[in-house]
């Protein structure tokens, strides 16, 4: 959901498990069809084959392209103040832990 809303990267294909979807995964089926993007049901078996080794998928699987790059400068000419700080992370597993 959090890609759909954000539109930073070019979303291509949301992929749904077939059966009867919670309504959490409707309300992905809907952003994702508001947005123009394509939706297929596919099998179990199909499914895990576009989601291998996620942990839980929760039914839906989002085939986006890459997060856009910026170089140092344009990140530092987005930050509208005069004593920038700028926190580089990598790896972070659990951003809710921030």
């Amino acid at each position: 959901m959090e890609a759909i809303r954000a539109g930073r990267r070019a979303l291509r294909v949301l992929r749904v498990r077939d059966g009867r979807p919670r309504p959490e995964v409707a309300a992905v089926v809907a952003a994702a069809r508001a947005a123009g993007v394509p939706v297929e049901s596919v099998g179990d078996l199909q499914f895990s084959e576009y989601a291998p080794g996620a942990g839980n998928p929760q039914g839906v699987a989002l085939e986006v392209g890459p997060l856009p790059e910026f170089s140092l400068e344009e990140l530092l000419q987005t930050i509208e103040v005069k004593n920038p700080t700028l926190v580089a992370l990598d790896g972070v597993e659990d951003p809710q832990n921030l």
